[in-house]
């Protein structure tokens, strides 16, 4: 049965304060919409996830609209300088994505709260913009204007990550910032109302992430100032290691128009910016990043537990962790794994029919016993499930003494059967 979607933008992981009456914020709780959950958990892997951040009022849900969902109107899009979206929201209905292989995959579409609003400090922007790296495999970040100095500095919450994110329970604070790359997703800088010319010092045309590689490199000297400038540059390249940009320009050449962009047609946009929406829709959703965590493609549900996991951490005022994430997840799949196994092994055993010969039924023992270990190891994860193997065979061996014995019983009662004479 097909599962039918409702194209709609909802709440995924809302963001909601409780204030001393006044303005004062005494708390903050993150919670997760059950609906988003549902929708989720019926996705199978393999997924891909994309997310997309920027400063606020900058035309992120546009972008998400007009690009990724190919509308005109989705995500909820603003015409004043109050910031539309809290918290991350979630398109619900996948979007198709092919991998670089050409594999088909379906694609889940994430938008995030603007940063730097008013109504928000820092912290919460580096607590939203770091969930927002942590779900998905192809994170875009929206800017205008160009790749300066000013646009770099207002990334500087990255230099923050690494005290809002861990990597492992234990000697965190001693992980280099390139192992951070290995579990954050490709990165995407789109520059909108872009006027240069991409070109190098000598006239030379250049691409545009030929353009970004440049931004990125270290400034000469050794003052304070520029040791932060550095930073960041040093961070994003060591934390995107699959990074690329996308330079686009302004949609329209009148300024008063802006303001009723999604109500416009692409033809009555600029044919160099449509041809840009084009270039960038397929750079984006035919080299489709699968979300993956330790090497183990993730489903929907997995997602969900990993959600689950980041927002309970920052409830309790920790730290996000990635591997405690991975170990919730990994039991999670192993005990639904014994279910199943479990199932198998008890199905098998419905199908036997006592009494029979106790060498037989050793015979079906231990070939159910190899069929529903086999089953649980599809569904396993992580590096030790000996311990959930031998738990498992306890299980089936007890089942298997109460089925001798049934056996047993029903052998006595067999009726003496006279030969004809």
């Amino acid at each position: 049965m097909k599962t039918e979607y409702k194209e709609e933008a909802l709440p995924f992981i809302q963001v909601n304060t409780k204030t001393n009456g006044n303005t004062l914020i005494i708390q903050i709780e993150y919670t997760i919409n059950k609906t988003c959950i549902e929708f989720l958990q019926k996705l199978e892997a393999p997924l891909g996830i994309i997310s997309v951040a920027g400063m606020y009022r900058t035309g992120k849900s546009y972008l998400l609209n007009r690009i990724l969902l190919d509308r005109q109107k989705g995500f909820n899009i603003g015409s004043t300088v109050n910031a539309c979206t809290k918290g991350l929201w979630m398109w619900m209905k996948p979007i198709s994505g092919f991998t670089s292989e050409g594999k088909e995959i379906k694609v889940v579409v994430i938008d995030t709260e603007g940063l730097g609003a008013l109504d928000a400090d820092s912290n919460h922007d580096t607590r939203i913009f770091g969930l927002a790296v942590l779900l998905s495999s192809f994170f875009l970040y929206n800017s205008m204007g160009s790749i300066d100095e000013s646009a770099l500095q207002s990334l500087s919450l990255i230099i923050n990550l690494t005290r809002y994110i861990q990597l492992k329970t234990q000697g965190d604070n001693e992980v280099d910032p390139e192992e951070y790359g290995k579990y954050f997703p490709a990165f995407m800088w789109i520059v909108r109302d872009f006027i240069l010319q991409l070109i190098d010092e000598s006239g030379t045309p250049i691409t545009s992430k030929e353009y970004f590689e440049k931004s990125l490199e270290l400034q000469k000297g050794f003052s304070e100032s520029i040791e932060q400038k550095n930073k960041i540059r040093r961070l994003l390249k060591s934390f995107f290691i699959d990074r690329d940009c996308c330079t686009m320009v302004r949609p329209l050449t009148k300024e008063e128009n802006l303001q009723n962009l999604e109500n416009m047609q692409l033809t009555e946009l600029r044919p160099e910016f449509v041809e840009q929406v084009k270039e960038l829709r397929n750079k984006v959703l035919n080299k489709m990043k699968v979300k993956m965590l330790n090497g183990k493609e993730l489903n929907g549900e997995m997602l969900c537990n990993l959600a689950k996991t980041y927002v309970e951490a920052l409830n309790k005022g920790v730290v996000p962790n990635i591997e405690r994430a991975w170990t919730y997840i990994c039991k999670n799949e192993c005990y639904k794994g014994i279910q199943i196994a479990i199932n198998a092994f008890d199905h098998g055993i419905q199908n036997i029919s006592l009494p029979i010969e106790e060498c037989e039924l050793k015979g079906h023992y231990k070939k159910l016993v190899n069929e529903a270990v086999e089953e649980f190891t599809k569904r396993s994860m992580g590096s030790d499930t000996s311990s959930y193997i031998h738990e498992l065979k306890n299980t089936f061996k007890q089942k298997y003494n109460k089925l001798k014995e049934q056996n047993i019983k029903q052998t006595k009662v067999l009726p003496l059967i006279t030969p004809n004479r």
